[in-house]
């Protein structure tokens, strides 16, 4: 059982690195402040702070930034091992929707509910719908059966189909991808934009853009980890491109992106694409 004392929480639930640290894991695990307050607090004081709290010190708030990302990493470790399967089954799914059409193969070899299948169907043309529709369910043989077509114009038929979901797969993967991994490359595509903006000519990108578009993602959680190196962080947003502390925001900032596509490559291959 854990014993706080009342002195301690009111201190550490008062103090602004705790409320900047409670926002941030509100938003990177998508809960609300309250039940993020509650976490940081337990990860707080079952593995980093004796209960003799009477002041903030350097140390103390180095402790909570560590909690709240300790909390983080076992939310992403345990959002990938719920989607593990959800990314395999999507995996089979987009893999194989353009070799289904191609190879003709009986879409009834995979356990698919009818909302799904709906949505495969729907992510082609309005004029091959049905022809999809039907030769996932039935094959080669029953549908040119049904539509009474040559072999030449059949063919004719699935060529188009499949160039449509190849020249299309943009589409296809961003209905068919996981909540997780459009959240990772929603991240990556973010820090993108950052170093866009750094990178681009001071008269045409203000210091004030450059802060603005940080603000707007700072509890993203490539940027909240990023900024957690710089000791100065005032004097960072005062003068993105010449406080020396940038170098450090820079390289950790970058760190992160590689980080996010090491995943997404990872998630990729195992997707087959």
């Amino acid at each position: 059982m854990i014993r706080i004392n009342n002195r301690t929480i009111e201190v550490i639930t008062n103090s602004d690195v705790f409320k900047k640290n409670v926002s941030i894991l509100a938003s990177t695990t998508h809960t609300t402040r309250q039940d993020a307050e509650q976490e940081l607090l337990v990860e707080l004081f079952l593995s980093r702070l004796d209960d003799n709290i009477t002041e903030m010190n350097t140390e103390t708030s180095k402790s909570i930034v560590f909690a709240r990302k300790d909390l983080e990493r076992d939310y992403y470790t345990d959002l990938a091992k719920k989607q593990k399967y959800e990314v395999e089954y999507d995996n089979e799914l987009l893999e194989n929707v353009a070799e289904l059409v191609s190879t003709n193969s009986y879409f009834k070899e995979y356990e698919i509910d009818n909302d799904k299948f709906n949505l495969i169907v729907s992510l082609f043309h309005s004029t091959q719908q049905n022809f999809v529709a039907r030769l996932l369910l039935t094959g080669q043989e029953a549908t040119q059966e049904f539509t009474h077509d040559s072999t030449k114009v059949f063919n004719q038929k699935l060529s188009r189909v499949e160039q449509y979901a190849r020249t299309h797969q943009g589409k296809f993967r961003s209905k068919l991808l996981t909540p997780y991994d459009l959240e990772l490359q929603a991240m990556s595509d973010a820090i993108d934009e950052f170093f866009s903006l750094y990178e681009a000519d001071p008269e045409l990108i203000s210091n004030k853009v450059i802060k603005d578009y940080f603000t707007a993602h700072q509890d993203m959680y490539p940027f909240s980890e990023a900024l957690d190196v710089v000791h100065y962080q005032g004097k960072l947003f005062d003068d993105w491109r010449g406080y020396t502390e940038r170098s450090s925001f820079l390289i950790e900032l970058n760190h992160q992106q590689q980080v996010l596509l090491d995943k997404i490559a990872e998630r990729k291959a195992q997707r087959g694409y």
